[in-house]
């Protein structure tokens, strides 16, 4: 006599199964959010969150498109392509060639001449 073998049926609860993808998604997201936040806080001089860090002169950009009275790294530089500016000299800034931005103890600064 032969025996068929039965074929056991695996029924899924595809409401089940979205909620188990659905969750694994929101875990990796999270996690990968908290790893990114963890790299920032371990290594700080690395984020531009102090926006006058530097190591040379040639880090350090005029922070103000027009009449610039202090610099800024030069990587949160602003767009000034469509900026107009007076073609006036204001006294202590760094138009006309009255100074230029520099890095002083790590720090861009603007050195008036």
């Amino acid at each position: 006599m032969v025996k068929k073998r039965q074929r056991a049926r695996v029924t899924q609860n595809g409401g089940a199964l979205l909620f188990v993808i659905v969750l694994l998604i929101i875990l990796t997201i999270l996690i990968a959010s908290l790893m990114k936040l963890q790299k920032k806080e371990n290594n700080p001089g690395n984020t531009l969150n102090d926006s006058t860090r530097c190591n040379v002169g040639s880090d350090c950009v005029p922070k103000e498109c027009c009449h610039a009275t202090s610099c800024v790294n030069k990587e949160i530089k602003q767009d000034c392509g469509r900026t107009f500016c007076t073609q006036e000299c204001k006294q202590g800034t760094i138009d006309c060639g009255q100074g230029s931005c520099g890095c002083i103890n790590n720090k861009c600064a603007i050195v008036l001449k």
